[in-house]
């Protein structure tokens, strides 16, 4: 939530009135344009496209690393996966079905 200040300004009359303002943008947030650039879809480890392909080309033993990681990913989403991305049980194992996939 932005913060709002409240500026009072002398009117002409003598009297002040007041405005509420959000405060400056940074030149870092304004674009040059109002057309919203073309980004193409992250084709990462960690993406779904990626993950399906891995269990869909694998046969996978219960309690493997691949397995795990696959369910963590499954059950919790592909931020829990990362702890496991520096695992040197899951790592190795990991790397290996996606050169296999590629």
């Amino acid at each position: 939530m932005k913060s709002r200040q409240i500026h009072r300004i002398a009117s002409p009359s003598g009297g002040t009135s007041s405005t509420t303002e959000l405060p400056a943008m940074s030149a870092s947030v304004l674009a040059s344009s109002d057309i919203l650039p073309a980004f193409h879809t992250a084709h990462g480890l960690l993406s779904p496209e990626v993950v399906r392909r891995i269990g869909d080309m694998h046969d996978l033993d219960l309690g493997s690393p691949l397995h795990k990681f696959l369910m963590t990913y499954k059950r919790h989403g592909p931020l829990s996966c990362l702890p496991m991305l520096s695992d040197p049980c899951v790592l190795p194992v990991l790397t290996k079905a996606m050169r296999d996939i590629a």
